[in-house]
């Protein structure tokens, strides 16, 4: 999509980005994946140097924060639907959707 080819690359990068775009045009993939991704590399960054070292490994967190509680079930539903080769979760995600807030933590 055409949404995801403009934004993911300067999410990757790490860099500010506001997606505004229509209903149904990917914007939740858009920024969803691309953290995933950059937060699971650190988890494989994290695991390889616990090894090393034989200590617990640190948990890396994303943190997603929706402006009602309709986006947070949305984000918590497209987080949950990512699944690895296996079938088995991406992530663990809790929803706090008092605060409007989403957790999307690796496994």
């Amino acid at each position: 999509m055409c949404v995801q080819a403009s934004s993911v690359p300067s999410v990757l990068l790490g860099k500010d980005v506001i997606i505004a775009a229509e209903t149904g045009s990917g914007k939740t993939d858009s920024y969803l994946v691309p953290l995933i991704d950059k937060l699971r590399d650190a988890q494989e960054h994290s695991l390889h140097a616990v090894l090393d070292q034989k200590v617990t490994s640190p948990q890396n967190v994303l943190l997603v924060l929706c402006p009602n509680v309709q986006l947070c079930e949305q984000v918590v539903r497209m987080a949950n639907s990512l699944c690895r080769d296996d079938g088995e979760t991406i992530v663990s995600v809790a929803a706090i959707c008092g605060k409007q807030v989403v957790i999307v933590q690796s496994l």
